[in-house]
């Protein structure tokens, strides 16, 4: 299932929701002939803050690159934007298009901005998800894909271990880097 959060980790699969009027709409995965366009939405429904779906096609992947993040759909295209259009692209080697962005807003909303400042909304003209560079329309609110086995730890005991390389890792066990200014907010394991 996933579960509505206020702040990004540093690696989690997340689904891009807005609420238009009480309908909550989730952007779709891009399944177009070509490498952008207006991303459609899917009705979801949440119940404790929480959306539970059958398939994992509309969850992106959001990834920690120093202060910015990388976003990947669930076909593992990059997710960007391309110059002055307001559609959203999407490209296997996307990586060096350029980065993300994701601040969160009071109102549970992120603004999430690509390296040119256009930022995701969802239009309720068009009723598509787009990149606009001025308020156009609906901010998404992230829920976070949750593994219903997780466990808590408890019990933990020290380590009497004292040496340490200072490599920082994500919780997923990622390697992120050695400075921890460079690192956007989140839970980390340093070594």
């Amino acid at each position: 299932y996933f579960a509505l959060v206020n702040h990004v980790e540093p690696e989690g699969q997340y689904l891009f929701v807005v609420d238009n009027n009480g309908s909550l709409k989730a952007m779709k995965l891009w399944s177009g002939s070509i490498a952008y366009g207006y991303f459609e939405a899917d009705d979801v429904t949440a119940s404790n803050d929480t959306i539970k779906l059958s398939s994992l096609d509309n969850a992106y992947t959001i990834a920690a690159d120093g202060t910015v993040y990388k976003i990947t759909d669930s076909k593992n295209r990059y997710v960007w934007h391309d110059r002055t259009f307001t559609t959203i692209s999407v490209s296997a080697t996307g990586s060096s298009k350029g980065s993300w962005t994701i601040t969160p807003n009071n109102d549970g909303t992120f603004r999430i901005a690509f390296t040119d400042n256009y930022y995701i909304q969802y239009s309720t003209k068009f009723k598509s998800y787009g990149c606009y560079s001025n308020a156009q329309g609906i901010m998404p609110k992230l829920y976070m894909k949750v593994d219903k086995n997780a466990t808590a730890i408890v019990n933990v005991k020290a380590d009497s271990r004292q040496d340490y390389n200072g490599n920082i890792y994500t919780i997923q066990g990622r390697l992120v880097g050695k400075d921890v200014s460079t690192l956007a907010p989140g839970l980390y394991i340093k070594d």
